[in-house]
């Protein structure tokens, strides 16, 4: 005899179930609302003594953001126009978001709970032209020197 209206579940894991479902519907509307003309911005995190990365977010571009990322597609200048992108996402990595990262990465991957204090972070850009000019992205290491700006670099350069 079947329940009507109910999935074929057993009632000691309809609770978990109906979280699952919940979670994957917030997932596709996520996903269905990411603009894909615009970059996307992969975040993952790992301990130093380990060599896995594991997804903890991404950070959504926008128009400044496309238009650096188109910049290191065309050539010019590229390397200039990298760190400028890398600058903008440990920024917002390392910087305020910090707090919030680490306790998120703590809750999904308890493993990681203890160690959260030797923790890495890295991003990869998803963005559809980068990955036809340039080929699959590789994961970056976001370091704190990546945040400060090219006259904090030459007075940490020359000592002062």
């Amino acid at each position: 005899m079947k329940k009507k209206g109910k999935p074929n579940i057993p009632i000691s894991a309809r609770g978990g179930y109906q979280n699952k479902l919940r979670q994957e519907e917030a997932f596709r509307a996520q996903q269905n609302s990411i603009n894909p003309n615009l970059p996307l911005f992969e975040i993952f995190c790992r301990t130093k003594a380990n060599d896995i990365w594991y997804p903890c977010g991404s950070l959504g571009g926008d128009d400044r953001s496309k238009a650096t990322v188109d910049a290191i597609i065309n050539g010019f200048l590229s390397d200039f126009y990298r760190s400028t992108l890398e600058k903008g996402i440990a920024e917002s990595v390392l910087g305020l978001q910090k707090k919030q990262f680490s306790k998120s990465i703590a809750k999904a991957y308890p493993q990681l709970a203890k160690s959260m204090k030797d923790v890495e972070y890295g991003f990869k850009v998803k963005y559809e032209p980068l990955e036809e000019k340039l080929g699959p992205q590789k994961i970056t290491l976001l370091t704190e020197e990546m945040r400060l700006n090219a006259i904090d670099k030459a007075k940490k350069f020359f000592g002062l």
